[in-house]
């Protein structure tokens, strides 16, 4: 197969597939709905690539979210509590790396 008429077919089953991932079914549901139709082994491997982009962006992105939610928690921790509280460096050091270990992850997810 030509590599244009590929994409094309990738594109279109992709969206197919998006539209079967938004009414509940799992990826590997998905996956073998389409082969069942007698699908290319080439376009079901395009298809599948694409999927599992699409799975790490969406994971990365709710990553993401979580990391950023800790590092503005452990700020508002932080200015709550009195500075020579002992539970204040836990909350500023330690929260906040988790936070940003999280984010930086979520970002190597949706950038890699």
């Amino acid at each position: 197969m030509s590599e244009i008429v590929l994409n094309d077919h990738v594109d279109s089953y992709y969206q197919l597939a998006k539209k079967m991932i938004s009414e509940g079914l799992s990826h590997n549901d998905v996956l073998h709905q389409i082969k069942s139709q007698g699908v290319h082994d080439e376009i079901i491997f395009g298809l599948e690539k694409k999927l599992n982009i699409h799975r790490k962006i969406k994971l990365g992105f709710t990553l993401l979210i979580i990391g950023a939610f800790l590092c503005l928690s452990s700020c508002l921790i932080s200015l709550g509590l009195n500075f020579s509280h002992p539970f204040c460096h836990y909350a500023l050091y330690g929260l906040t790396s988790i936070g940003a270990g999280i984010a930086l992850y979520a970002l190597f997810l949706i950038l890699g």
